[in-house]
């Protein structure tokens, strides 16, 4: 059994929160001890009490940086990419910096999908060979009786001219859905 501590920047109803329990869940089934908690609490943790996980798991590299501060040199350091991360820290080169301080120390790097994977390659070409992708995926349970189109009928009168917007994301700044309102006049 490796006793894991998976931190994520926040630990309620963001994405990152539901892929660290997703993921902790398959760790949980191959017998391993782990534990979640937020960055910002895994920095108040003692020494000792940092230093007895085996691995410490976290997502989003920029906001990882102060675990650099905390951990030692033996606790292996897997980053999860977020999709921010690549998409809109890069943007930056003070975030980009600290990023690649993160990077650099971990033993090995995940990204959800082959153009994230490829963005952390063309950034940082040294750790293609500590970068693998886990694709995200759900479960769903379809019923034979549900009719997507009479549900919406019935409860928003939706016609067949209507168009929907299905964001299967919380609204924010990086996943803003404003830029479809031109499209959807449009057409």
């Amino acid at each position: 059994m490796v006793k894991i501590l998976f931190t994520c920047p926040k630990l309620s109803t963001s994405g990152n929160f539901t892929s660290a329990m997703r993921i902790r869940a398959h760790l949980q089934a191959f017998g391993h001890h782990v534990d979640v908690c937020s960055i910002a609490d895994s920095l108040l943790l003692s020494p000792s009490s940092i230093h007895s996980y085996s691995i410490i798991f976290t997502i989003h590299a920029y906001k990882s940086t102060g675990l650099l501060k905390v951990i030692s040199e033996d606790t292996k350091l897997v980053l999860l990419f977020g999709g921010t991360d690549l998409n809109e820290n890069m943007k930056y080169d003070e975030q980009r910096d600290s990023m690649k301080q993160v990077v650099d120390r971990c033993s090995q790097c995940v990204t959800f999908s082959q153009p994230l994977k490829e963005l952390a390659c063309s950034a940082w070409p040294d750790i293609a060979d500590k970068v693998s992708t886990i694709h995200q995926g759900i479960r769903t349970c379809p019923s034979e009786s549900f009719r997507f189109r009479d549900y919406l009928r019935t409860t928003y009168s939706y016609t067949a001219q209507s168009k929907i917007l299905l964001l299967v994301a919380g609204i924010r700044p990086v996943k803003d859905p404003l830029f479809l309102l031109e499209e959807f006049a449009s057409g």
